[in-house]
């Protein structure tokens, strides 16, 4: 049976693991966002196919969403519909 004294460390809990798969996709991202870059280092910056922006362009979305997840995490409110987002 849970009670209200169990919300709490279900949050932390929730907050943690959050925490730590919000902090593995933006080590990914990172790691992903080195490879482009070091793509664009051979073409001397240039955006030149269709691919490459669309990858940019998701790869600059998903930082904002990681970072509003953080922003939300870090807060500790509405823990748990993040979880389920």
């Amino acid at each position: 049976m849970s009670g209200p004294s169990s919300r709490p460390s279900l949050v932390q809990q929730l907050t943690s693991r959050l925490g730590w798969l919000v902090g593995l996709r933006l080590l990914f991202l990172t790691v992903l966002f080195g490879l482009t870059a070091s793509f664009y280092l051979r073409s001397g910056f240039r955006v030149g196919t269709f691919s490459n922006r669309v990858l940019l362009v998701a790869l600059v979305v998903t930082y904002l969403v990681a970072g509003v997840y953080y922003v939300g995490l870090r807060r500790k409110r509405y823990v748990i519909e993040l979880a389920y987002a």
